[in-house]
């Protein structure tokens, strides 16, 4: 009986130990699974956050494109207009050298040609990101790169210039420097990052081009019979 007895505890207490080494055994494993999903969620994070940042950057790629091509837009519209300016002054100068002009006119004529193809291809790809303006007005205040005016409706307008913008002065290419407040003018112009830059200025200054080329007065004519 007491041998009995002895093999029933030592039986019991092995079932006991199994008992718990099969519950540490489970606790473990919990454990490990639950170190696992952590670390499987702290990846995705990190995943998330580098696809984030380069979002970010592919936005801001974005605004810096946008942002060339209204310049581009800009210089390449005012280069136009000076070149279709420079093709009225080689016309004009052709009336008082026309065989000399003549050559020239034809290098003119396939340059413009060339050019204005380019800048229609320009325009067309670019014209969704800026819509070209115009205005009328008096001249204020004209410095290297700025041009103040006030409009027609009595606001106050400064167009920034580049050596891009074309200023027909009177009719004839001219400069900023040639401008002078009081002047009228028509400006066209387009917003490149939120500020007015100038494409064309059509300014006329109230003298005449002919003021110094007055014809001379002709002789009277004699009226007197033969």
């Amino acid at each position: 009986m007491k041998k009995l007895a002895l093999i029933l505890v030592v039986v019991t207490g092995c079932a006991g130990m199994g008992s718990m080494g099969d519950s540490k055994s489970a606790t473990m494993s919990e454990q490990e699974k639950a170190r696992s999903d952590y670390q499987k969620a702290a990846d995705a994070q990190k995943r998330a956050t580098e696809e984030q940042g380069k979002s970010e950057q592919a936005q801001r790629d974005v605004v810096a494109a946008e942002k060339s091509v209204a310049d581009a837009q800009a210089r390449a519209r005012g280069q136009q207009a000076r070149a279709e300016q420079a093709q009225v002054d080689a016309r004009k100068i052709s009336a008082q050298a026309q065989q000399q002009a003549e050559q020239a006119q034809q290098q003119a004529v396939q340059s413009q040609s060339a050019q204005t193809v380019e800048h229609k291809q320009v325009l067309s790809e670019a014209k969704k990101w800026t819509d070209e303006k115009t205005v009328n007005g008096q001249v204020l205040e004209v410095k290297d790169s700025s041009l103040r005016l006030r409009t027609n409706d009595s606001q106050n307008l400064t167009l920034g210039l580049s050596d891009a913008t074309s200023i027909n002065i009177d009719g004839r290419l001219g400069s900023a420097a040639n401008v002078q407040p009081g002047s009228d003018v028509r400006a066209s112009y387009q917003l490149v990052d939120g500020k007015a830059q100038a494409l064309s200025l059509d300014v006329r200054s109230g003298k005449s081009q002919d003021d110094s080329t007055q014809s001379a007065p002709q002789p009277p004519t004699d009226s007197s019979p033969n």
